[in-house]
């Protein structure tokens, strides 16, 4: 890039690194290029106007008899050669006037003191004439006025004019060399243009930083707007849309919305007239294009390697490798790939998910890997970065690729799945700490991943939401609730974190793990989500509240998320009501000190779409807060171990926190449960504990 100076004058970027960005609009432009040149213009007659009076005042000291410097009269001038610098940025009438008025001034301080007589002291002064006669007093060599002209007015001497002296006529002389100067640079500065060159077409400079690099400029010669260096739109398009539209010529683009990486986040195709949002058609399917072996590993504690999931149920796949000899690769030799058998010991959600992804994907050509590589009982502690688990689950990453190329076949991830939480739920891991390490989970696996394959784009890390908290105390600072709240929080916030479901849904085998078909349907339910992603590229969210509001004394109305087209309804088809009959739904009343009170509920009930209304038998009015939960607080969870367990409490659509709000999404799939029935795919409702506004 080299920078150049001097182009046409009165340009647009000129005065943006000048001046004030703000003032870069067309209307200021055209407005600035006209005043300047009048600027400069009016300048030189104030410059002249100066010099006259600096001439007027020199001849007034010599007929004062006195080389001294003026007071007051000088301070007069200096005020209107001040006025005179305004003027000279905003009205040419002023300045004109004032610098007339200046050199009047001195032609009358001239005259006066050339009849008068000059004396020592003003009392000499009076002594010497009577009255109506005028005498002049010498006011010293350093002071602002030369001499003061006094009237005799019956003995009392009045001040009617001043010589200025040296001090003074310096003053003036350096305001107006300031006024003119100021102008100068101005003009210069509108004068000249930063631009770059690059292949011969010269680019204007619209925002720069502080090192004069070009962030916004125009490229005069393509007619094109570069962003960052980047062609972005044209100005006859801009133009051309009633207002401020850009375009690009090669490919007629808009770009309405980029990150600070320079992604387009938001764009018009003016070609295909569609809008476009994270790169995909709003309103449209575009598929991510997957690479011929598509790695979908999941990572965790005991459900995620489906852990107490025997026996295993016959569940069909396609296309669908595992490491030869087991799902499962902690602690195991990974020497080759082979194919998923439809019959395996124990149910492996990745046999549902890989059977529904099949029924979608049908292209001969794609093929997918899949493996288990959790620890049961693991908490976040001991399946980082830095850990065994972690570092066996880096090297399987590598060997996936190693044993992909050996068959011919382009390697790359398409999502981690990561199922845990019970282990810090019961150790009284914080809410930040547990996100915090999800977010490195997710980020390490992601780099690790894009570096093997080589592959560009994003790697969602999948979770669940636990819903066995109600098992464990965790701590007085950190309650086990904390990690289900950390879950839906994270996933609410970063979209490279997403939400498979909340897990009361499922048939429990000991209260914490999943019965052989629950972990099939959670694989569905795993490959809806995966499903949603491929297809869309975006993030795949459970139904979960987006605010709620106080409204009235008792009265409470929760706005809720659900995935596009869907409605919100209550379902008792597979969650049973718990014992107040409010489909899973709290109010909590928090005091001045922090108390918290459960509230008693007269009735919820949805209104339109996706709100929920929530109305308490009382008024809360009296509690400096309210909050609003769902599937939170466990019922008869009976005698603490002692060890921070309930062992008699067990999660469970029938038994443990739940809820039956969902949304009305009925597709099922063609796996059967254990009564014969396809399983639902209905999303259901997070749990959740949110302050109403």
């Amino acid at each position: 890039m080299n920078l150049q100076e001097g182009s046409e004058p009165g340009t647009l970027n000129d005065y943006v690194i000048f001046a004030e960005p703000v003032l870069a609009t067309p209307t200021v432009y055209s407005e600035i290029k006209s005043w300047h040149e009048e600027t400069r213009s009016i300048s030189a007659d104030v410059s002249g106007q100066v010099s006259v009076v600096t001439v007027a005042v020199q001849e007034s000291q010599e007929h004062a008899q006195s080389s001294l410097a003026g007071a007051e009269a000088a301070l007069s001038s200096a005020a209107q050669a001040k006025s005179s610098e305004d003027a000279a940025r905003l009205e040419s009438e002023s300045a004109a006037s004032a610098a007339s008025s200046a050199q009047n001034y001195a032609d009358t301080a001239k005259s006066a003191v050339t009849t008068a007589n000059v004396y020592p002291d003003v009392a000499t002064g009076l002594a010497a004439t009577s009255s109506g006669q005028s005498f002049s007093v010498a006011q010293g060599t350093s002071a602002n006025s030369a001499v003061i002209i006094y009237l005799n007015s019956n003995g009392v001497a009045q001040a009617i004019a001043e010589v200025a002296g040296t001090a003074r006529i310096n003053l003036i002389y350096n305001t107006a060399e300031y006024a003119r100067q100021f102008n100068d640079n101005l003009a210069d500065s509108m004068a000249s243009q930063v631009a770059y060159t690059d292949d011969a077409a010269t680019t204007t400079a619209l925002l720069a930083d502080s090192q004069l690099r070009i962030l916004l400029g125009m490229d005069h010669d393509e007619r094109r707007l570069n962003i960052y260096g980047r062609p972005a739109t044209t100005v006859d398009d801009l133009n051309n849309a009633s207002g401020d539209r850009w375009s690009s010529e090669d490919d007629a683009e808009v770009i309405l919305l980029a990150d600070s990486a320079g992604r387009k986040l938001l764009n018009l195709n003016i070609g295909e007239r569609r809008l476009y949002a994270f790169g995909s058609p709003v309103g449209d399917i575009s598929e991510i294009e997957l690479p011929e072996m598509a790695d979908l590993p999941s990572y965790g504690q005991s459900l995620s390697i489906s852990y107490l999931g025997s026996p295993g149920l016959s569940t069909p796949t396609t296309n669908t490798y595992i490491f030869t000899g087991n799902m499962k690769t902690y602690n195991q030799t990974l020497s080759s790939l082979s194919l998923l058998s439809a019959s395996t010991s124990i149910e492996y959600h990745e046999k549902s998910m890989m059977h529904e992804l099949n029924r979608v994907v049908t292209d001969s050509g794609q093929y997918w890997l899949v493996s288990a590589s959790g620890v049961e009982g693991y908490s976040m502690a001991q399946l980082e970065p830095g850990t065994a688990p972690w570092t066996q689950f880096m090297a399987r990453i590598d060997k996936a690729r190693e044993l992909s190329n050996g068959l011919g076949r382009q390697y790359g991830m398409v999502a981690l799945t990561f199922f845990q939480g019970e282990a810090d739920a019961f150790l009284g891991s914080s809410y930040d700490y547990y996100r915090e390490k999800m977010r490195l989970i997710q980020s390490s696996t992601a780099v690790k991943a894009l570096s093997v394959s080589g592959q560009p784009g994003d790697i969602p890390m999948m979770i669940y939401q636990m819903a066995s908290h109600g098992r464990y105390a965790g701590t007085t600072e950190n309650p086990s609730y904390e990690i289900p709240l950390a879950q839906l929080d994270e996933a609410i916030d970063n979209p490279l974190i997403q939400m498979i479901t909340p897990m009361y849904i499922f048939p429990y085998t000991d209260g914490v793990h999943l019965i052989n078909h629950g972990y099939r349907w959670l694989g569905c339910y795993r490959a809806k989500a995966v499903k949603h992603w491929i297809q869309t590229g975006t993030p795949w969210k459970p139904v979960y509240p987006i605010a709620v509001y106080k409204s009235g004394p008792s009265t409470i109305v929760a706005d809720f998320h659900t995935m596009p087209g869907r409605r919100l309804r209550f379902s008792t088809d597979i969650v049973t009501q718990a014992t107040d009959g409010m489909n899973g739904f709290e109010l909590w009343g928090e005091s001045e000190s922090g108390e918290r009170t459960r509230l008693a509920i007269s009735a919820v009930q949805i209104i339109g779409r996706r709100k929920v209304k929530v109305t308490a038998s009382d008024s809360f009015t009296t509690f400096s807060k309210i909050y609003l939960a769902y599937a939170f607080t466990p019922e008869n969870r009976g005698d603490n171990d002692g060890s921070g367990r309930y062992p008699s409490w067990n999660s469970g659509p029938t038994t443990g926190v739940r809820g039956n709000l969902c949304d009305d999404d009925d597709a099922t799939t063609d796996l059967l449960d254990a009564n014969g029935t396809p399983y639902p795919l209905q999303n259901y409702c997070a749990i959740f504990f949110k302050e109403a506004i």
